[in-house]
C-alpha cells in the first residue's frame, strides 16, 4: 500500500509540473506584445501606388512607438477586379501592447479583429 502511495504522489508532482512548463510564454508569445495593421493604399494596375512596410514602421518609431517586427498581410476581403480599386494589403506591425493606444491614434487597428473573421 504504501508504494501506490507513492507512485500517485510522483503523478501528481507530474502533473503539476508539466502544466507549469507549458505555461511559460515563449518570447514569440508575449503578452506585452500586439500585432496592429493599417492598410498600404495600394491600389490595382498602379503598381507604385500606396506605402511600403518600410515607411509604415517609420512612420511609428517617428511617433516613439517601438516596431519588433513588420510584413504585408491581406485584410481577408475580396475586391472587384478594376483598376484603381483597392486590393487588401496591409501592414501588420508587432509593437508593445503599452503602445498600442499611441498606435491607435495614428489608425492602426488591432491585427486581432481581423484573425477572428478569418478564423470563422
Amino acid at each position: 500500500m504504501k508504494q501506490s502511495s507513492q507512485s500517485m504522489t510522483f503523478v501528481a508532482v507530474s502533473v503539476f509540473l508539466t502544466a507549469c512548463v507549458n505555461s511559460i510564454p515563449t518570447p514569440t508569445q508575449s503578452a506585452a506584445q500586439v500585432e496592429m495593421y493599417t492598410s498600404l493604399q495600394h491600389r490595382q494596375c498602379e503598381p507604385d501606388s500606396g506605402l511600403t512596410v518600410a515607411e509604415i514602421s517609420q512612420r511609428l518609431q517617428q511617433a516613439q512607438i517601438q516596431v519588433y517586427q513588420a510584413r504585408v498581410g491581406s485584410d481577408g476581403r475580396m475586391y472587384a477586379q478594376v483598376c484603381g480599386g483597392a486590393d487588401g494589403r496591409i501592414a501588420i506591425v508587432t509593437i508593445p501592447q503599452s503602445q498600442q493606444k499611441q498606435a491607435e491614434a495614428l489608425g492602426f487597428k488591432s491585427y486581432h479583429a481581423i484573425q477572428s473573421i478569418k478564423n470563422k
